[in-house]
């Protein structure tokens, strides 16, 4: 799946963000709710500047992708877009 974000009208840095998704090749294996093991692969989710090839946001999640996943990760990426000693600080 990929997606692109415009999140502002300028050119350049920041312009277009692609969004990719991808299960991971490992396994996770935790303790379920009632004690037993639980196998899964986690899928990774990236926002990637076009300009830079830097990457925006990332998230990891054991939920196959959604709308979910797409909002952590841009909230992820506008979070450090925001912060005060980011480059490109709003």
């Amino acid at each position: 799946m990929q997606m692109t974000v415009v999140p502002s009208s300028e050119q350049g840095d920041l312009t277009i963000w692609h969004v990719d998704q991808c299960m991971l090749n490992v396994k996770v294996v935790c303790k379920g709710s009632s004690g037993e093991l639980v196998t899964c692969r986690p899928w990774l989710t990236l926002i990637v500047d076009e300009h830079t090839r830097a990457i925006c946001g990332a998230w990891v999640s054991t939920e196959p992708p959604s709308a979910e996943t797409i909002q952590n990760v841009l909230l992820t990426a506008i979070q450090d877009i925001r912060r005060s000693d980011a480059p490109h600080a709003a």
